[in-house]
């Protein structure tokens, strides 16, 4: 079902601090992970973003959905502020169009260390004027004391919500999104453009996002250049493997070869020897030497055999994770396996039932 066809509020969900009855804000779980990671980006650089999603109402409760982040690109920064330029509403624009069809800009969210002690005036003032613009709601992150809190409009200034609920859906747009807008712990897209409305700053800034481009372009080939090298790593690993397999069967057949002489020489000596009359002694003793070599053998190929059983089955197929506070499965999947798409694995291989059973402490225990 798509966004701007909702018709009831989602089941599956996680509330964070107290819910008001007057305006609930509702954050899908894949856009509340990419604020975080957007925040935590460039060593926490005060910077802003748009937040995408729709206004409803449902049973005579009014509900904002937000369930699309899109990068706060070609900002300005004005009296200490930071702030959308031109290019940035065009950027979001586009943006919307390839991801987040049918819905809109309802409000912002403002990076700032230490907003729980102050927010700054510059921030008041843009977020009333640019009220009618989209921006309605704003949300204010502090990513070193992991904090963020949802503001609105009020006639006295800015109001506070107590909390919001995290929902879980399916999301095609916000996840291709992250996936084409992965973000770095320093990248230079996040940058601020001084005085980006005058003319004279506009050819430096097309070409500030040429070098921007090339650059990008420069780490895409330096990605698959490390890619070729671990796939040549691979197979050479798998020729490798291949030829201790085919060295240890060789082997085992020449094992059944040798066998197989000694049982032939051992008939021959019993035929020859069974004429004479002493020769049952003689036969023994043959006999006792053949088959104490030939168990010896066997023993040898059974030993090694074990071994080997033994050393795939010490191999640990999975590692064990303890939660930590502020964790999501989509945050511990993005952290250990680089994606999002384990979740479901995770959440199988643990037995849970829905993706909010997580909390402080626990072990799960993860795929290899």
């Amino acid at each position: 079902m798509k966004e701007n066809e909702r018709t009831i509020l989602p089941s599956n969900i996680k509330q964070v601090g107290s819910v008001s009855d007057e305006k609930k804000v509702y954050v899908e779980d894949y856009a509340s992970t990419y604020l975080q990671q957007y925040a935590n980006a460039d060593n926490c650089r005060e910077k802003v973003c748009f937040l995408v999603g729709q206004n409803i109402t449902v049973d005579g409760c009014e509900a904002l959905f937000i369930s699309g982040v899109i990068q706060g690109k070609y900002t300005i920064q004005k009296n200490g502020v930071v702030q959308f330029s031109e290019k940035s509403w065009q950027y979001a624009k586009k943006q919307m169009d390839i991801y987040f069809v049918g819905l809109e800009i309802v409000g912002w969210a403002y990076v700032q260390e230490g907003y729980e002690d102050y927010i700054k005036e510059g921030v008041r003032e843009y977020h009333e004027a640019n009220c009618g613009r989209g921006l309605d709601v704003m949300l204010l992150i502090d990513p070193s004391e992991r904090i963020n809190s949802f503001f609105v409009r009020q006639d006295e200034g800015l109001r506070a919500l107590k909390g919001y609920i995290i929902y879980y859906e399916k999301n095609e747009g916000m996840h291709e999104y992250m996936l084409e807008n992965k973000l770095r712990p320093t990248n230079d897209d996040y940058r601020l453009i001084s005085e980006f409305n005058t003319e004279a700053d506009e050819p430096e800034t097309e070409q500030a996002f040429e070098r921007s481009r090339r650059s990008e372009k420069r780490t895409l080939r330096l990605e698959r250049r490390d890619s070729k090298k671990e796939m040549g790593l691979m197979s050479t690993l798998s020729f490798v493997m291949l030829m201790v397999c085919f060295v240890m069967g060789a082997g085992l057949v020449q094992n059944d070869k040798r066998i197989n002489e000694l049982e032939l020489s051992l008939a021959d000596i019993k035929q020859e020897l069974s004429v004479a009359d002493g020769a049952q002694s003689v036969f023994a003793a043959e006999n006792n030497f053949v088959y104490t070599e030939m168990t010896t053998t066997t023993l040898t190929t059974e030993t090694t055999a074990a071994e080997t059983s033994t050393y795939a089955e010490d191999e640990p197929k999975t590692i064990e994770y303890k939660v930590k506070s502020g964790d999501t499965l989509s945050i511990i999947s993005e952290k250990i396996y680089g994606t999002i798409d384990m979740m479901e694995n995770i959440m199988q291989l643990n037995d849970l039932k829905d993706a909010d059973s997580l909390k402080e402490g626990m072990r799960l225990v993860l795929p290899k």
